[in-house]
């Protein structure tokens, strides 16, 4: 799901960021293009697979959160001559992570002023991220507009970071994830009222993971509005 978004970026001071694009763009090509293939049939007209939530499922999902492509062992010897905010850096921009231009990442001033910064002052660093989105869109979600295992496993990707973070710089990190579904309820079939409950469920969903220090859940409607 985070590879379908907007890179994140630390928050600035001004309340401003910087994502930056594989190839320079602001926001990421995320459209099914021409590798997708279309099913012959709408799958809202078959039945799908289900079967009861049991508890062992809550280890699955803790471990489908946990990144294959890091090993901190490696990462820690790899970086070791760097100082602290550049390590944070390099954390965030590793492969496991950091799916936009890495080079753009790890040559911006800007992010790196901010996370200096926060490691001067003792803060946590900040990182902001425009996601989830529930779209009633069957090429996208079969189950329209409830919170989804894959929103649970995005959500520990990103507590698991903040982790790996605060393993290094005792602070951690805090994911502020702005979430456009109410912005785009309308022209994405989604009601005003399935959108906010989707944001209500988000939070619940991070208490309910007790990851809800490290994440936090904002509507950009909220921000908007203001304007």
């Amino acid at each position: 799901m985070l590879m379908s978004e907007p890179p994140f970026a630390p928050v600035t001071a001004s309340n401003q960021q910087l994502p930056v694009g594989l190839s320079g763009e602001i926001i990421s090509r995320s459209q099914i293009g021409q590798e997708f293939i279309w099913p012959k049939n709408d799958p809202r007209s078959q039945w799908q697979p289900q079967r009861t939530y049991i508890p062992s499922d809550d280890t699955r999902i803790q471990r489908l959160g946990i990144s294959p492509y890091f090993d901190m062992e490696a990462f820690l010897e790899r970086t070791k001559m760097l100082d602290l905010p550049s390590r944070i850096i390099e954390l965030l921009n590793h492969n496991a992570f950091q799916f936009n231009s890495r080079k753009k990442f790890r040559e911006c001033d800007q992010w790196r002023q901010m996370v200096t910064e926060a490691c001067e002052k003792s803060a946590p660093i900040e990182v902001l991220i425009l996601a989830f989105c529930v779209i009633s869109n069957p090429t996208k979600r079969v189950q329209p507009t409830e919170v989804t295992t894959a929103d649970d496993v995005s959500l520990l990707h990103m507590k698991n970071i903040a982790r790996h973070i605060a393993s290094i710089y005792p602070p951690g990190a805090v994911f502020h994830v702005i979430s456009d579904s109410t912005f785009y309820a309308l022209p994405l079939g989604v009601t005003s009222v399935e959108a906010q409950n989707y944001l209500l469920q988000l939070r619940q969903r991070t208490q309910d993971l007790e990851i809800a220090d490290a994440i936090k859940i904002h509507d950009i409607s909220d921000y908007l509005s203001n304007y």
